[in-house]
């Protein structure tokens, strides 16, 4: 519904990903089991379930290890029903943008490039939602 296929093959998108969820004490997983390098390369989406509390720590993480602060973000509020939200931003602002949005849980998170998709998917449904209404 969102636009925002975690599992195309495209490799300009996702040549790895890595789907995560909190661990042990509601942290993502433990810091030292974690190779956060590993999750810094530009073609590499990060889908995290569940990972609202720890998205500034997520960011971050990321940040200090090397991954772009201008890297594309998605938070899926709700996703799969009425109240579904999808807002986009980047690694550098997910903190303020949860934040300003007021976006609470249930939340998933995706990093990457493959968020581009979800935002050329939209301006191609406002234009032919706009050609369809002349």
């Amino acid at each position: 519904r969102d636009g925002v296929r975690a599992l195309q093959q495209d490799p300009r998108f996702t040549n790895a990903q890595t789907i995560a969820a909190p661990a042990g004490g509601g942290y993502l997983v433990p810091n030292e089991t974690l190779d956060w390098t590993r999750h810094c390369t530009p073609e590499q989406t990060i889908v995290v379930y569940m990972g609202l509390g720890e998205a500034a720590s997520i960011a971050s993480q990321l940040l200090a290890h090397g991954r772009a602060a201008d890297t594309p973000v998605a938070v899926v509020e709700h996703a799969c029903s009425a109240r579904q939200r999808c807002l986009c931003g980047s690694l550098q602002t997910l903190a303020t943008l949860i934040e300003q949005e007021g976006i609470t849980a249930p939340a998933l998170l995706v990093i990457g490039q493959i968020v581009t998709l979800h935002q050329k998917l939209q301006a191609a449904m406002a234009g032919q939602a706009a050609a369809a209404s002349s």
